[in-house]
Parts: C-alpha cells; structure tokens; sequence
C-alpha cells in the first residue's frame, strides 16, 4: 500500500529503528485500493528479546490527509502573498521614482505621492473582494475618481456595460484614472464648480486576437482646453503605463471645449503574443 515515491525511505526508517539509531518516526503516502492516496504518520517502538535482538514493531498509525492539505494550502498561500507584496513593493518602487522626477518640492512630492498610493490601496481593496481574481471595471472607475468629486452624481456620468478586469488591468487602470482626475481637478473640468466628466467603456471583439476594451473620457463644462508645448507628467505617466503595462494606446484630443482621451487595451496581451496552435 505505500506509495512507490515513499517506499524507500519507510524501509530506511524501519532499519534505523531495528539497528537501534533513532525512534521509528515517519510520515508518508499509501495508496488505497479505490485509487486515492493519503497521507498517514507512523510511530512506533521496537520490542526486543531478553538478548536485544529485534521482535517486532509497535505502534500506531494516523491519517493525516487533511493536515497535510491544509498545510499545501497554506503554503500556496504564502507563495502567492510574497508574491504579490514584491509586486506591490516593485509598483510603489516605481510610483515614488516617477513621482519624484515629476515634483518640485517635498510637498509637491507627499500629495502626488500620497494620492497615488491611496488609488493603488483601493483597486488592492476591491481586489481582494474578489479574492484577487478580477475586479469591476464600473468599481474601479468610481474608486479612482470618487476622492475628487464633491457631488459624484452630478459630476460623473458613467455609460458601460458589466465587464470584470484581470488585476493587472485593474491596477494600472486606478492609477491612470486618478492620474487623470488629478489633472481634471487641478487644470480640467472639475476646477469648475459646472464641469463634469464623462467615461464611457465597452469591449471590441477582434477576430485573430483578444478582445480590445476601449475607454473615452470625456471632460464638459471646464475651462478652455489648449494642447501643452511639451507633455507634462500626467500625460506622460499615463501613456507609459498604459503602453509599458499593458500594452495599450492613448490618444488625447485637446479639444477647446474639454479633453477627450481615448484608451485601448487588450483583455488578453499575453494570449494575443503567443503563436497560433496548428490544426
């Protein structure tokens, strides 16, 4: 009944124990006859004749199956944990570079820096609701947004369908949309008791590759809209992240009557690189 993988190191236990060099302790894998394998622990000591010479083994025999899964849980669990807090370290890491290249003075520094980790802190939130397999796009928007808005229903209009985002997408989308609402904010439509932002998404089926979201946000009612000489750091932080993170494109229209900026994304970047299976 011992599992195949298990036998030899039973049966080097079993002769350590009869020799004498340590107790018979051991835990390892049979294989009942239905075809399930469990796991059990073994401990016994060796009975003796008057002479010392080995009679016999006694002891018991324990099955610890459930232990022993929800010990590899807990360690896929903890993988999965270090995991994530080095790619959350890694963001922050480049989160607190960029930022400081696009300030001027520690104050500059501590509010970019601080709104930036706070939307990072939200999408991680609404992550873990979902047990860090998807997240809601309309989530997600209102989340990076909400912190800017004073009255949300009058100055956001949200038009998409029910769409749920990997966590990649979903994180490098919260800091974009903060990004974009802090712009907004300082210089848009929502430095204007009247202006309101419009966001709209929905998904493009492609025939050959994944399927494409396509976001538009929209800016009414603000000041007067004229491109800059040169893009600042907002817009550059959003296009690299879009294009470095997840292999996306945006275009921005600086339309006199408010800023349009489109984002196109692709659900599945990986599957979209990898080569087609033959038939």
């Amino acid at each position: 009944m011992v599992h195949p993988d298990d036998l030899s190191r039973l049966l080097a236990s079993v002769e350590d124990a009869l020799a004498g060099r340590r107790p018979f302790l051991i835990d390892h894998r049979i294989c009942l006859p239905d075809g399930s394998i469990r796991y059990v622990h073994e401990r016994a000591e060796v009975v003796r004749d008057e002479r010392g010479h080995p009679l016999r083994l006694v002891g018991t025999m324990q099955d610890i199956t459930e232990r022993k899964q929800a010990e590899a849980r807990q360690k896929l669990l903890i993988d999965e944990l270090n995991h994530r807090v080095k790619n959350t370290l890694a963001t922050v890491q480049s989160l607190a570079a960029q930022t400081a290249r696009g300030t001027d003075t520690p104050e500059e520094f501590r509010q970019a820096f601080e709104g930036r980790l706070i939307a990072l802190s939200q999408a991680h939130d609404q992550l873990t609701r979902r047990h860090w397999q998807s997240a809601d796009l309309r989530d997600i928007v209102t989340g990076a947004t909400g912190p800017h808005l004073s009255h949300p229903q009058e100055q956001l209009r949200l038009e998409g369908e029910a769409i749920t985002v990997s966590p990649r997408i979903a994180l490098t989308l919260a800091l974009v949309l903060h990004e974009m609402t802090t712009n907004a904010a300082k210089y848009g439509a929502l430095s204007l008791h009247e202006g309101r932002i419009e966001i709209s998404w929905l998904v493009e089926p492609r025939p050959t590759k994944s399927s494409l979201l396509h976001i538009e946000w929209r800016e009414r009612n603000g000041p007067s809209v004229e491109a800059p000489a040169r893009p600042g750091f907002g817009s550059r932080f959003i296009q690299g992240s879009v294009t470095a993170e997840l292999r996306g494109t945006v275009r921005m229209d600086f339309d006199p009557d408010g800023l349009r900026c489109v984002i196109d994304i692709p659900l599945d970047p990986v599957g979209d690189e990898q080569p087609p299976q033959a038939t």
